[in-house]
């Protein structure tokens, strides 16, 4: 076998030139191969990052009526309870409540719809990076704004406000029959259809209006002052705002009741996800509580990990912990399929990138066998001649594809991994062309920063070893085949 292998060694370093040609090929293909990778799975990395420091996390519990009808009623009452199963869990790092609503809100003329999100900022800094996007002002105080005090009406002021009530109704219908008429001349006023009772003027004078509005505020206080609220950037574009600027939020309750109030910008971030950049407004859970009253309640629970494979059997441990409580437990896979779907594909189309790469570098190495055939066709004749069989001569032939390919694969693989540091630390920078990447709703930095991993080094080694082989067996075959006196003839 020692004999085999110097002797392949010897027959590469007879013709140096193409030896070297066909080895730089090689290395140079390994090394684009490996690169890809790197890139591929920094890319990959970096939207699973996005998806679950920015967004949902790892893993998410929900009342079950609230993912399959969308029913914000759906809350979760004992929230400190699960929040403790949660983070006693082995592997999970963090978790954190978070209470949803919709709203619109309004600056300088101009108005969104957006989504609510409430949030207990000293946990959510725990398991999210959103306090690490700011370009304007700061993450949300742990402290929620004052409200003033609630009380219960007594029997007597419930009365009242049913009165005040009914006359505010009874004002409102009067307002729209008077607004009916405009356009009607005197003569269809007075007989037609939009002849109106004389009411004597209004039935809530100024007086009632401000009891029906301590009545109301005794039920429903108002904050003390505005609430702090942080938005993306391509909403503070849209509204045209910035840190320190009020704007007006419109909402409405769970039960359906309109709620108002005033929010100032405490903060700008930029996420590169435009689902979150231009369409969230986040507040502190307690003054999202308040507002929709669901104080103490969230729809969500948020949970990060420690190692993101193991978001799954994490999942399962605690669904099997939570299942009696009209929990949901979902991993981030199960509540993205599509996202996890594509990361797959990212997997798939690699390994095909790198097969047709290394398919074209393994041309070369079955070109200089066939050329190292021709060549030697006087001297495998008189190898056959001597009793080299032609088993033998096969395994010649392949021991001198397997040095080719020992000498351009760890060229490559020294080559790659140089590439590889580089892209580690300096990245691929397409700010040129483009100002972020949205992939799937989910937003990619413009630097592009590659990722090593043991798949992304060990996979192209495999694939060059395997299709170089396979495509080395051809020319081997072909000197084994040889006719001794044949090959004896050629000068």
């Amino acid at each position: 076998m020692a004999r085999i292998w110097s002797q392949a060694a010897r027959n590469l370093g007879r013709n140096r030139r193409r030896t070297v040609v066909t080895t730089l090929a090689l290395a140079f293909g390994m090394m684009l191969c490996i690169a890809t990778y790197a890139i591929i799975d920094g890319m990959t990395a970096q939207m699973l990052h996005s998806l679950t420091k920015y967004d949902l996390g790892h893993v998410q519990m929900h009342r079950k009526a609230y993912v399959e009808e969308t029913d914000l009623e759906a809350t979760i009452e004992d929230v400190e309870e699960l929040l403790s199963i949660a983070s006693q869990q082995p592997g999970v790092v963090g978790a954190a409540p978070r209470l949803y609503g919709f709203g619109l809100v309004a600056a300088s003329g101009k108005s969104s719809g957006v989504g609510l999100v409430g949030m207990e900022p000293k946990r959510e800094a725990a398991i999210s990076e959103l306090d690490a996007t700011f370009i304007e002002g700061a993450f949300l105080a742990n402290e929620p704004t004052p409200w003033g005090r609630r009380r219960a009406l007594s029997e007597k002021e419930k009365a009242e406000d049913a009165e005040l009530t009914a006359a505010a109704v009874e004002d409102a219908l009067a307002e729209l029959e008077t607004l009916g008429s405009i356009g009607a001349d005197e003569k269809e006023v007075a007989e037609g259809p939009f002849k109106t009772p004389n009411v004597g003027g209004p039935a809530l004078d100024e007086a009632a209006q401000a009891r029906a509005r301590d009545l109301a505020l005794a039920e429903s206080p108002r904050p003390e002052a505005d609430l702090p609220a942080l938005i993306g950037d391509e909403l503070a574009q849209a509204l045209k705002v910035k840190r320190g600027d009020r704007l007006f939020l419109s909402t409405a309750t769970s039960s359906g009741q309109n709620e108002a109030a005033f929010v100032v910008v405490h903060g700008v971030f930029s996420t590169g996800t435009q689902a979150l950049d231009r369409n969230r407004m986040y507040l502190h859970i307690l003054d999202l509580g308040r507002l929709l009253a669901q104080e103490g309640q969230a729809h969500e629970i948020s949970i990060v990990v420690g190692d993101v494979a193991q978001a799954g059997p994490i999942a399962g441990a605690l669904r099997q912990k939570v299942h009696l409580r009209d929990a949901l437990v979902r991993p981030w896979d199960e509540i993205r399929p599509e996202i996890a779907e594509m990361l797959k594909m990212n997997d798939v189309s690699s390994a095909i990138m790198v097969s047709i790469i290394l398919f074209v570098a393994a041309l070369g190495v079955v070109n200089t066998m066939l050329m190292a055939v021709f060549e030697r066709t006087r001297e495998l004749g008189v190898l056959k001649a001597i009793g080299m069989s032609p088993f033998a001569i096969v395994r010649m032939m392949m021991a001198e594809t397997f040095l080719l390919i020992l000498l351009g694969g760890l060229s490559g693989l020294a080559l790659g991994l140089g590439l590889d540091v580089y892209l580690m630390v300096e990245g691929l920078d397409l700010s040129g062309s483009t100002g972020g990447m949205t992939v799937g709703n989910v937003g990619i930095n413009p630097i592009i920063y590659g990722v090593i991993t043991p798949k992304g080094v060990i996979l192209p080694m495999v694939i060059l070893v395997s299709i170089t082989m396979v495509a080395a067996i051809y020319p081997a075959v072909r000197a084994a085949r040889m006719q001794p006196a044949v090959g004896m003839r050629e000068t």
